[in-house]
């Protein structure tokens, strides 16, 4: 598996392009993971780093499924959708945001 690092617009468009803009895609699985463990002691290690990982699957090639992971997430947000919905994805926008803190 290779994995791809998309730092710029240009990479993003790129992607983006070999996928065709994920139409006829869906989302297949999506895991939210977080740094925080407990030890073998029960002891708790908390820290609040969070990667969401997404796979989705084209009814497209050469490239059918793809797993992306994003890093240092801030906000995640999913709902299940209504029984009278289908679950295609048509059409996608990729956009990356920089967040600094302050202080």
């Amino acid at each position: 598996m290779d994995w791809q690092t998309l730092s710029t617009d240009a990479d993003i468009t790129t992607f983006m392009n070999k996928l065709g803009y994920f139409h006829d895609s869906c989302l297949k699985e999506a895991h939210v993971i977080t740094k925080s463990f407990v030890g073998e002691d029960y002891g708790m290690a908390i820290d609040p780093t969070t990667s969401a990982h997404l796979f989705f699957q084209r009814q497209a090639g050469p490239i059918s499924a793809i797993e992306i992971i994003f890093e240092e997430v801030v906000h995640f947000c999913i709902s299940p959708l209504p029984a009278d919905y289908t679950a295609e994805i048509l059409d996608s926008t990729f956009i990356k945001k920089w967040y600094f803190l302050l202080g």
